[in-house]
C-alpha cells in the first residue's frame, strides 16, 4: 500500500505533522479536508501515534475553521497535558541527574525535551511518556539504591534481583524501568542504547558530549547531534515504526542538518554497518512525511532491507486499523525483526539468551544463585510475553 491508498485521516495526521509547515504540505491538508473525513478515527490515530502537539500546530496553521471544535478541544487539553508533563520531566531530570553525578555516574539525556529543543527549537513539541536517562552498567545495585532514595521503585524488572540475576539482565537488556511512587513518573535508566550487545548502533553511545544550555542543567551529557540522528533512525527501525511520533521526529531532524551534518551522518552510518537502517528511515520519511530529498548516497528503495521494513510497518498499520499497540507484539515478530537488523549467530545467540534468562521465568520459580543454571531448562518451559500484562498496567495511567 502506497501514501495515496491510506484512508484520508491518517493521511490528514501525516500532513498536519509536518514541520515546518510548508505552503505545499498546507494546500494537502486542505486537499484532504475536501475528502470525508472520520473524525473519531482521526483523533484516535493522532492519540495513539502520539503526535497531538505536532498535529495541532499544523491544523490550526493550515485550516482551523475546518476543523470540528471537539476536535481542537481535546487537541489543546493533550497538549497542555503534556507541556505540563515536560516541566515535571526537566525538574526531575535535573534531580535524578544530581543524585546519580554526586554517586559518580555519568548522566547521558536521551530524547525527551532535549530531543524536542534540537529538531523543533521548541521542548514542548514532541509527546511526553517517559525519561530516557543513560549511565553505565558499572554499579547497578548502588543506582538502584540511589533511585530509591529518590522515591522510585523499580518496576521492570519487578521480580527480586540476585547478584547473579542482575548481572544477567544487566547481559542482556539495557534498562532498568522506575516508577516514582507519588508522582508516577516513569524512568528508563539506560546502559546502553539497544538490548542485543550486538547491535551496531549501541557505538553512538561512545560519543557523549557535554550538554549545552540550561535545559538540564551542568553536568549532563547528551549524543552528539549527527549520532542523535542516527540514533533516532535506528531506535524508530527497531520498533519498525510502530508509533509513527519517532518517523515525524526523525523527518524533522533531517531537515534541521546541514549538508555537512548529513554528509557526516552517512559516512558514519556507513562505518558501523547502519546504512540499509538509514536509508530506509530517510526513504519512509520522504514518502510519508514529505521529508527533502538528500544528496547523499543511500541505498535504493529497492534494496531488500527496506522493501521488507516498509511491508512489516504497513501490514501493522492494516492489521491494527492504523492503531498499533507495542504491548501487542509477539515475541516471534520481534524476534524475526530482532534477525534482520543484527544478522548473525552471535546476535541471535543474544535474542536467545535474553528470552531463557527472563525475569518471568525467575519469578515463576525462586532458585538461589548457586543454582541459576538451571533457569536455562526453565526459560525454554515457561510461555513468552506473559511479563507484558505488568508493564501495561505500569504504563497505563501515561500511556491513555
Amino acid at each position: 500500500m502506497l501514501f495515496p491508498d491510506f484512508p484520508s485521516h491518517f493521511r490528514l495526521m501525516l500532513f498536519s505533522a509536518r514541520v515546518p509547515l510548508t505552503a505545499s504540505d498546507q494546500e494537502q491538508i486542505l486537499k484532504t479536508l475536501d475528502e470525508p473525513i472520520d473524525w473519531e478515527e482521526f483523533v484516535r490515530v493522532v492519540c495513539v501515534h502520539r503526535v497531538a502537539p505536532i498535529v495541532l500546530g499544523g491544523l490550526k496553521l493550515a485550516a482551523p475553521e475546518r476543523i470540528p471544535k471537539t476536535v481542537l478541544r481535546t487537541f489543546t487539553r493533550i497538549t497542555q497535558a503534556n507541556s505540563k508533563r515536560v516541566v515535571q520531566s526537566t525538574l526531575e531530570t535535573q534531580r535524578i541527574a544530581r543524585a546519580l553525578q554526586q554517586q559518580g555516574f555519568q548522566v547521558t539525556v536521551l530524547k525527551g525535551a532535549l530531543l524536542s529543543e534540537l529538531i523543533y527549537s521548541d521542548p514542548f513539541r514532541r509527546y511526553s511518556v517517559d525519561l530516557d536517562l543513560m549511565t553505565s552498567d558499572q554499579d547497578l545495585d548502588r543506582q538502584i539504591l540511589c533511585m530509591s532514595d529518590l522515591g522510585y521503585e523499580l518496576v521492570m524488572p519487578s521480580t527480586k534481583l540476585t547478584p547473579r540475576r542482575l548481572r544477567s539482565y544487566s547481559r542482556y537488556r539495557k534498562d532498568f524501568s522506575f516508577k516514582h511512587k507519588r508522582s508516577g513518573v516513569m524512568v528508563d535508566l539506560h546502559w546502553r542504547l539497544f538490548n542485543n550487545v550486538e547491535h551496531k548502533a549501541n557505538l553512538l553511545a561512545q560519543s557523549c558530549v557535554p550538554m549545552k544550555g540550561k535545559l538540564f542543567g551542568e553536568g549532563c551529557y547528551m549524543l552528539a547531534p549527527v549520532d542523535q540522528f542516527l540514533y533516532s533512525a535506528a531506535h524508530g527501525v527497531s520498533d519498525a515504526w510502530i508509533y509513527l511520533k519517532s518517523l515525524i521526529d526523525f523527518a524533522a531532524f533531517l531537515r534541521r542538518l546541514t549538508q555537512s551534518e548529513l554528509e557526516e551522518a552517512i559516512v558514519r552510518a556507513t562505518k558501523l554497518g547502519l546504512l540499509p537502517q538509514i536509508s530506509s528511515a530517510i526513504h519512509l520519511a520522504q514518502a510519508w512525511v514529505g521529508a527533502p530529498a538528500v544528496n547523499a548516497p543511500l541505498l535504493l528503495t529497492s534494496d531488500a532491507f527496506h522493501q521488507s521494513m516498509y511491508r512489516q510497518v504497513v501490514d501493522e498499520l492494516l492489521k491494527t486499523e492504523f492503531a498499533p499497540n507495542r504491548l501487542d507484539i509477539t515475541f516471534a515478530t520481534e524476534f524475526r525483526l530482532e534477525q534482520h537488523l543484527v544478522p548473525g549467530l552471535k546476535g541471535t545467540l543474544e535474542i536467545m539468551g535474553r528470552y531463557i534468562f527472563r525475569p518471568r521465568v525467575w519469578s515463576t520459580m525462586d532458585l538461589p544463585d548457586t543454582l541459576f543454571g538451571f533457569y536455562a531448562i526453565l526459560g525454554l518451559l515457561v510461555p513468552p510475553r506473559m511479563s507484558r500484562a505488568a508493564r501495561s498496567e505500569v504504563y497505563r495511567g501515561i500511556e491513555a
